[in-house]
């Protein structure tokens, strides 16, 4: 698993994203500012997902070698 946590929401007004942004617009009848926003919008929630996921990942993580430790240092 990558840490998502250094991820950066793309800039979804630049000329990169205006076939997208098209798309949208054509099946939605938007303006680009308002898909721009729910763009950003469905990103951040994917990202503080993944951010969640991954802090859960390292937490665990962090029990297993804690844990391993401990026996570790029972056994001496």
């Amino acid at each position: 698993m990558v840490d998502s946590t250094a991820e950066v929401c793309p800039d979804f007004a630049v000329e990169f994203y205006d076939n997208i942004r098209g798309d949208i617009r054509t099946a939605t009848g938007r303006p680009d500012v308002q898909t721009i926003d729910r763009l950003i919008q469905s990103w951040t929630e994917g990202h503080n997902h993944r951010v969640e996921e991954w802090n859960q990942q390292w937490e665990e993580e962090e029990q297993i070698i804690a844990k391993a430790a401990l026996t570790r240092a029972a056994q001496v």
